[in-house]
């Protein structure tokens, strides 16, 4: 006569133990990342991004396939104008973005560390 064995009981907790393991993964990598982003700017459009209380080191870049120039302020420091392809680094938390002139306007930003040699 053959045994029977229910697999499922074994299977259940590791399947359970190996969901939480992965969703804590992934909270922990989620809170623990840096603000990025892409802002789509039309001719004339204004943007703000609010990226927290906490002060960044920011690396924000017009795109090359961008028409036009873009005006960057972070922090309400001294604006920047920037052709496709330049960028800014600064610190801060809040970037001013106009797009001043034609075409759509792809901004690219995201935080570096405070020692980073870009």
């Amino acid at each position: 006569m053959r045994k029977t064995f229910d697999h499922r009981s074994l299977l259940h907790p590791k399947l359970v133990a190996t969901v939480v393991l992965v969703g804590a993964s992934l909270l922990s990598s989620s809170a623990h990342s840096s603000p990025t982003g892409v802002v789509n700017l039309a001719p004339g459009e204004s943007r703000q991004v609010w990226l927290g209380p906490t002060y960044l080191w920011l690396r924000v870049c017009n795109n090359v396939g961008s028409t036009g120039t873009v005006t960057v302020t972070i922090d309400n420091r001294d604006s920047r104008v920037l052709s496709a392809g330049l960028c800014i680094e600064e610190s801060g938390g809040t970037i001013d973005l106009h797009h001043d002139r034609g075409g759509q306007a792809v901004i690219n930003y995201f935080s570096m560390p405070a020692s980073s040699n870009w």
